[in-house]
């Protein structure tokens, strides 16, 4: 097996060839094989490929791509060679590559403790005391906690090496270099598989403007307000090039950095989205983070802003976020929030951007973030922030008081707000009824009361609308409990804080759930054929459910049926309404809740973490990763071989654990490996999916398998 690497900055992309040549043809069948195994097996059997083979096929993917040059023009390239293999598209790497991620143990890990230290100080009563009196409430600047903690605050001190710069250049090409566009995952999506199905042909792609990155800035409008002059924001017109779709631009690494560099000069912010994404330190953070507070999980983005400059214009966002100032220097405003203000995250009424005349910005609070602060911003608020204006014009340099600073967004998803807690409670209580009534309810009964709790789901939904401690993050789940040097008292007042509120909860639906305005919201929604009404209910199908009457993917079909059945018996259908809402209320337990709770909890937990950790493997490989795989495969695309499922099996499981050596001649280890595949039994590894085994293969195998002195069992032929 010979090896014909060539410069790529002599022969170009299309010549270069990093592994194996023109005849080599077993090692491209091998390479084949394990790419069509991964790719059509599910998430069971993908658990049962150990981790060790997984990840030495990684690291040699990595490794590959650490060879090569900075490419110009890769996606040209892709799309060049992508009409030449039929049979083996850049996304089909880039798929094997996604699913072979999912199970991998990340290399940075810490204790949650660990991370609330970095943020909140070194006890417990620190975060107690946030939680009591500023989490979602009021904003705060943490500067002591940095200070005091100097080397063992993990923020800082994990990323100092990751984005420490001398110049401007050069920190942005620490940034951008090599990422890749990171396709978003629905927050619903719990089928990480399925996922893949949707966005398969986005893996691995260059990166989108918008969905990854911005380049903006604000400015002064000609337009006046009662407080000065209005402010607009403005994006910096970036030329993409290599975009197949220019309503979407595209950018490689090369383009990115020089067009970044070029309007950073010119007072442009860059926004990099997705970060928990792309670094394996800040991926570390946000996951700690998310499990502190009791969430799915954590976002994080960069930003980057020359002097004198602000980047973007006045907002509210619709999660809370901490704000981590990384380098140099940033003067952030925060206004007063409106009364009973708690936006919901994803709201599609919600407008983010604020007004300028919609409060004067000396009645904010001010706030300075110099290097290692971190600053707490809850939901709601508005802000601005902009790089110091007092700095001599003639005395910048290209880093001269820029600032680099990391927004941690802690985001409440529909079932993890106390509302969401509650729809869990009502869901989980009716489960229980039904198990309990089963014989002893006749069947007119059974369905109406099974209607009425549907309607007393839109009850609660409706009070949450009205109420923003409905809208308040549920931190039942929160991994925030004192540990036993702080004493049982505080653990003990942590749960009854969660119960106290909970009793409150069930409080306001006792006394303010209506059947009528319930049935009126249906009833509107169904005649005006408005299904968006009702999309939040979609969630619930994630709960354990057990003939259930309603598709909460699609309730509207439902509610008509509601509507019709109980136009005329507005009377019997408030009365029922009235016993299920008394007897929920009467009997619902917290303690069932919360099992209920963390279980959801857990489920969509494990898709993030395996979202996670496919985009982590991306952001490592980087973008000319299907430059490095093609240069492999680039002879054999005429000769592909489909072979049985237990023999593209068995070659991922045995070949994969060997596959430095085999792509280094080590002809003892294909020989034993070849003959294992001979020996082991059909069924061990069976997908149980048929993949035809050509006339061209079989004389392959019989010529290639000959050095054994044996003839290859029957059954495999």
């Amino acid at each position: 097996m010979r090896s014909n690497a060539v410069d790529s900055t002599e022969k170009g992309i299309s010549n270069s060839r990093i592994g194996f040549v023109k005849d080599d043809v077993l090692s491209n069948v091998v390479l084949h094989t394990a790419v069509i195994l991964i790719n059509t097996c599910d998430e069971v059997f993908l658990r049962k490929i150990p981790g060790e083979l997984s990840l030495n096929f990684l690291h040699l993917l990595k490794e590959s791509w650490g060879r090569m040059h900075s490419w110009p023009t890769p996606w040209k390239c892709h799309e060049k060679q992508s009409s030449t293999f039929s049979n083996m598209r850049a996304n089909d790497l880039a798929e094997t590559i996604f699913r072979l991620s999912m199970n991998q143990v990340p290399h940075a890990i810490c204790a949650v403790d660990v991370a609330r230290r970095s943020i909140f100080g070194s006890t417990e009563l620190e975060f107690e005391n946030f939680i009591i009196n500023h989490w979602e409430e009021s904003p705060i600047l943490l500067t002591k906690v940095s200070k005091n903690l100097e080397g063992d605050n993990i923020i800082f001190s994990l990323l100092a090496d990751v984005f420490k710069s001398s110049t401007i250049g050069t920190l942005l090409n620490s940034i951008l270099r090599g990422l890749v566009s990171c396709p978003p995952i629905n927050s619903d999506e719990m089928d990480i598989l399925n996922f893949l199905k949707k966005v398969r042909d986005e893996l691995g792609s260059p990166m989108l403007y918008e969905q990854d990155i911005r380049i903006l800035k604000t400015v002064r409008s000609t337009s006046m307000s009662t407080h000065g002059p209005l402010k607009t924001e403005v994006h910096y017109p970036m030329k993409s090039m290599n975009s197949r779709n220019m309503e979407r631009p595209e950018f490689t690494g090369i383009d990115l950095v020089r067009q970044c560099k070029k309007a950073y000069h010119e007072g442009y912010t860059v926004a990099l989205r997705g970060v928990e994404f792309r670094w394996e330190e800040v991926a570390m953070i946000t996951d700690r983070l998310a499990m502190l507070f009791g969430q799915p999980s954590v976002g994080a983005n960069l930003y980057l802003t020359p002097a004198r400059s602000q980047g973007l214009v006045r907002h509210f966002d619709d999660h809370c976020v901490f704000i981590c100032q990384l380098i140099g220097q940033k003067q952030w405003t925060v206004l007063p929030r409106g009364a009973g203000f708690l936006p919901r995250l994803y709201e599609p009424t919600c407008n983010l951007h604020c007004s300028e005349s919609d409060g004067n910005i000396a009645e904010g609070k001010h706030f300075l973030l110099g290097e290692g602060d971190i600053l707490y911003i809850p939901r709601g608020y508005p802000h601005e922030a902009h790089t110091l204006n007092n700095v001599d014009k003639s005395c910048i340099d290209e880093t001269t008081e820029l600032s680099l600073h990391l927004t941690l967004g802690i985001e409440v998803e529909p079932p993890f707000e106390w509302e969401g807690f509650a729809h869990i409670a009502l869901h989980s209580w009716n489960l229980t009824q039904r198990r309990v009534t089963f014989n002893h309810l006749d069947s007119a009964s059974q369905i109406l009361s099974e209607d009425i709790v549907y309607l007393l789901h839109v009850a609660i939904r409706l009070i949450g609308n009205r109420n923003p401690v409905f809208r308040k993050a549920c931190l039942v789940a929160a991994s925030s409990l004192p540990s036993q040097s702080e004493g049982d008292n505080h653990i003990h007042a942590h749960a009854l804080n969660q119960r106290t509120i909970f009793a409150h909860i069930i409080n306001q639906i006792d006394a303010h759930s209506s059947f009528l305005e319930a049935f009126g919201t249906v009833k509107v929604a169904v005649y005006e054929k408005n299904d968006d009404s009702l999309q939040w209910m979609g969630w619930l199908h994630h709960l354990p459910q057990e003939e259930e009457r309603i598709d909460f993917n699609d309730p509207l079909r439902f509610f008509e049926d509601l509507v019709l059945s109980y136009e005329g018996h507005i009377n019997e259908a408030c009365s029922a309404f009235m016993h299920v809402k008394s007897s929920f209320c009467r009997d619902v337990r917290f303690e069932d809740t919360r099992s209920s709770f963390e279980r959801l909890l857990e489920k969509y937990r494990k898709t993030r973490k395996q979202f996670m950790k496919d985009a982590l493997w991306f952001g490592m490989l980087g973008e000319d990763i299907w430059v490095c795989f093609y240069s492999m495969i680039i002879d054999v695309v005429d000769d592909l071989l489909f072979i049985s499922a237990s023999m593209i099996s068995f070659c991922t499981h045995y070949f994969s654990v060997s596959f430095h050596q085999f792509c280094n001649l080590d002809k003892k280890i294909m020989s034993s490996s070849i003959h294992l595949l001979y020996t082991i039994e059909d069924s061990h590894f069976c997908l149980g999916k048929s993949i035809s085994v050509s006339d061209l293969s079989l004389d392959f195998f019989r010529h290639r398998f000959h050095c054994h002195h044996q003839d290859p069992p029957a059954s495999y032929l």
